[in-house]
Order: C-alpha cells, then sequence, then structure tokens
C-alpha cells in the first residue's frame, strides 16, 4: 500500500525533475510506463528518488525492490520505506552481477563526499563487502521476471 506520504514525495520529486539538477528528468515521465500493478525494481536506488515515484505509480496492487548495496544509503531506505509507510518497497542490501559472491565496493569522492552513484566493485576498496547476488542460485535474492519489453537495462535481468 502507497500512503500518502509517499505520495506527496513522489509529487515532489516529479514537480522536481525539470527544476532541480539531483532529480533526472526521467522521473517525471515514468508514469508513462509503469501501470498500478506493475513489479518494478530501482538498481543502485542510493537515496530512493526513483523508488518513491515507482511505488506511488505501482500501488498497492504492485511491488517496487530497491536495491542498493552500500550500508549508508540502505539504512536510509529502509528508515525512509517505513516512515513513509510505503508497504509495497521491499529495500535490499546487495549489488547486482553476473553471478553470485562477495565483493568490495569503492566510493569516489568529490570535494570530499561521497559519490554513491558511481561505486564500484574494487579489490583494493574502503567499503565493506557486500552481497552480489545474481539470478542463478543459491543467490539470496532475485529479481522478479523479467518484463517482456526489451529495454536498456535488460542485461540486469539475464543476471
Amino acid at each position: 500500500m502507497s500512503s500518502r506520504r509517499t505520495a506527496a514525495v513522489a509529487t515532489a520529486l516529479r514537480w522536481g525533475a525539470h527544476r532541480f539538477p539531483f532529480v533526472e528528468d526521467e522521473v517525471a515521465d515514468l508514469r508513462a510506463f509503469v501501470p498500478p500493478g506493475s513489479v518494478c525494481v530501482d538498481v543502485g536506488a542510493e537515496y530512493g528518488l526513483y523508488t518513491w515515484v515507482l511505488a506511488t505509480l505501482a500501488g498497492p496492487s504492485g511491488r517496487v525492490h530497491s536495491v542498493e548495496p552500500l550500508p549508508g544509503p540502505h539504512r536510509w531506505l529502509r528508515i525512509t520505506a517505513r516512515l513513509l509507510d510505503a508497504r509495497n518497497v521491499t529495500v535490499h542490501r546487495a549489488a547486482l552481477g553476473a553471478r553470485s559472491g562477495r565483493g568490495r565496493l569503492s566510493l569516489p569522492m568529490r570535494r570530499g563526499l561521497p559519490v554513491h552513484g558511481r561505486a564500484y566493485l574494487s579489490p583494493r576498496a574502503r567499503t565493506g563487502p557486500a552481497p552480489m547476488p545474481s539470478s542463478a542460485p543459491p543467490a539470496p535474492w532475485r529479481p522478479p521476471s523479467a518484463p517482456s519489453t526489451s529495454w536498456p537495462t535488460k542485461p540486469v535481468w539475464s543476471g
């Protein structure tokens, strides 16, 4: 169930999409692609700019899987989902890759601040290990079945 609080955040994000540089323009146009009842995956969700809009569009009969491997943003997503009463959102602490395993994430810094959207797997990373499930067993989490459309992130589904 998507609460009024989630809907209010989603409305603010859609409004800000063409006005603020930290909200991608695509956020405003997701309605054309996400009908009620959809199952959505926000890969590398960071702080949930897409998650909250997707949760509102998918509605109470839909689901949003918000996938974020970094501990700080993952914690933020979990707490925010609870505060917004976003019952159709499931937050996963995982990185998606071609095979199951564990890896270390490197988190680049810019002007003394972390750039979460640019995190990558590295043997010399500063952050701790992150689970990396794939679509092959025995992954602890598997994405829902692939959509029947051809879209740029389709490789995520083939794992």
